[in-house]
């Protein structure tokens, strides 16, 4: 008889710092201009790599930025985890709401 072992990675939770860039959006007087947005997510991965498609994920299926950027699909929206900080169980809940931000002329 043979046995099988599945080894299933450990779970951990990872606070996560997205920057996206590139979005198209419309200011406050409904011109359309380029910006940006960060966010805080809290999510759980078996790694890193992991964490961080679930927070990316997380963000382009958040009903704010699909409200707000205009961008079709994901078409050059530039998404980078700028931080990742391993969490522990007791640790409480990083995540934010989604800062949105216009580019100035120097970050276009």
């Amino acid at each position: 008889m043979r046995f099988r072992f599945w080894s299933r990675k450990r779970r951990r939770r990872f606070a996560v710092l997205l920057h996206a860039k590139n979005l198209l959006m419309t200011d406050d007087r409904d011109v359309e201009c380029v910006g940006g947005a960060y966010t805080w997510s809290d999510v759980e991965g078996t790694d890193e790599n992991a964490a961080v498609q679930q927070a990316i994920h997380e963000l382009v299926t958040a009903e704010a930025f699909v409200r707000e950027v205009r961008n079709q699909g994901d078409r050059n929206i530039r998404i980078e985890a700028e931080e990742i900080i391993s969490l522990d169980g007791d640790e409480k809940n990083r995540s934010t709401g989604i800062v949105f931000y216009v580019a100035t002329d120097e970050e276009s």
